[in-house]
């Protein structure tokens, strides 16, 4: 499946200095997934200092993300 980041995502992993490669790392082995009312799905990945949120969504076999921030 293919991954594509909006511009939001784009700008925010930027700003908070969030690589891709932990975007997809996230994506692929979550520690925690969850989707919400209006089908975004949150997946938590919990590293060594911080936990990275990336919110998504599915669309016709692409992955497309949202936002992602350290929480």
């Amino acid at each position: 499946m293919n991954i594509v980041f909006s511009n939001h995502a784009k700008y925010r992993l930027n700003e908070r200095k969030i690589s891709v490669a932990d975007v997809k790392q996230a994506i692929k082995n979550p520690s925690s997934k969850r989707a919400d009312e209006y089908g975004m799905m949150m997946v938590r990945k919990n590293f060594s200092k911080k936990s990275l949120e990336v919110v998504y969504k599915v669309e016709s076999n692409r992955i497309i993300i949202i936002t992602a921030y350290f929480i």
